[in-house]
């Protein structure tokens, strides 16, 4: 059980101060005795509740946002660099295995003409 004051359940309801005392005057709607007002009963009399967040919290809620944005870039942008990097080392391997193949059939067609000497072929 959540209570809340008149001038919350007016913002959770999207009625007046004004309504929400008329209709408590009215009987329709009940308080307690400290006068605050149960959510449950808001809800009796007036359905679904609207999603309030008190100003400091939807402050920090919306700082909060911009900063996901701002480490959202930064994430997009190291993501990117890593992508970049892993392309040129790709293409480093390629150009290296290359070069050792070149390598090693140069030294094969070496090896060849030493035999062919040696052998008389």
């Amino acid at each position: 059980m959540a209570f809340v004051s008149v001038s919350k359940a007016a913002l959770l309801t999207g009625k007046s101060n004004p309504t929400i005392y008329r209709h408590i005057k009215q009987g329709k709607l009940s308080k307690s005795s400290n006068g605050l007002i149960d959510t449950a009963e808001l809800m009796r009399v007036y359905g679904d509740l609207k999603d309030i967040i008190e100003t400091n919290e939807n402050q920090n809620i919306v700082s909060m946002l911009h900063t996901d944005t701002d480490n959202e870039k930064w994430l997009k942008s190291q993501i990117e660099s890593l992508q970049n990097q892993l392309k040129e080392l790709k293409t480093e391997s390629i150009e290296r295995e290359k070069r050792l193949m070149a390598l090693i059939e140069n030294k094969a067609s070496s090896n060849e003409s030493i035999f062919a000497k040696l052998f008389n072929k």
